[in-house]
């Protein structure tokens, strides 16, 4: 049975009481962004919210419209008692991998809030190096509050920034699929080739790169071990 907007508020705030509880009011959410796609910057968000916060349909926000996702973030950030989020680039996912990337995100977002949790909920793994306890779970932002209000932070913020890189880089139709992997994305790397946002450590990217570098230099062969 399909829970109502407020019976699905109650339900996020009711699984982050008992946490709550222990972190004596100082619990911070984490949450990233952009794990997946092949252009852009992986985003992360840390959320500490009031104990009287009432926004009725907050949700994990792979579950929300854009326009939901929009007036959600302008309220969130409007009412939360801090809300921090940092955007780290495509060349570090690149130098460092994704799941380091990631990590980097979420711990500066944590460090960059107005003040230390006495705990923060992550989604996902426990974060390396924070210097702030924690308690991570599989599907968080779909679990807690302050978890899924601060993925609707760290996905508002990377839609937003891919939406600026369309206007740099309008062939790639980055405002619509957001540098993920789709049909229209892959046909225009195969026209065009990468560009400076596309993640060149993830294959798809570092292939057609591959192919399209070698019959702009004039070569008639393709290496080894490309298509």
């Amino acid at each position: 049975m399909r829970l109502s907007p407020q019976e699905r508020f109650l339900e996020l705030k009711a699984n982050e009481e008992p946490y709550a509880g222990e972190s004596r009011g100082l619990l911070a959410g984490v949450d990233e962004a952009g794990r997946g796609p092949l252009a852009g910057p992986v985003v992360a968000a840390a959320v500490v919210l009031p104990s009287n916060f009432r926004v009725d349909h907050v949700d994990d926000s792979k579950r929300l419209t854009p326009l939901r996702r929009e007036k959600l973030h302008e309220e969130i950030c409007d009412r939360a008692v801090s809300v921090s989020w940092v955007s780290v680039s495509e060349r570090v996912v690149d130098e460092a991998g994704i799941l380091n990337a990631t990590y980097i995100a979420m711990r500066e977002a944590i460090e960059t809030l107005s003040f230390t949790p006495s705990l923060v909920l992550v989604d996902g793994r426990e974060i390396p190096f924070l210097n702030a306890p924690q308690a991570a779970f599989p599907k968080a932002d779909s679990t807690f509050l302050s978890v899924a209000c601060a993925s609707v932070v760290a996905k508002f913020v990377r839609d937003s920034l891919m939406a600026d890189a369309h206007q740099k880089f309008p062939q790639y139709g980055f405002d619509t699929h957001k540098g993920y992997g789709t049909r229209r994305h892959i046909e225009a790397l195969l026209r065009y080739g990468p560009c400076s946002i596309h993640r060149f450590s993830f294959r798809p990217v570092r292939e057609i790169g591959a192919v399209k570098a070698v019959f702009a230099s004039g070569e008639k062969t393709v290496p080894a071990g490309l298509p």
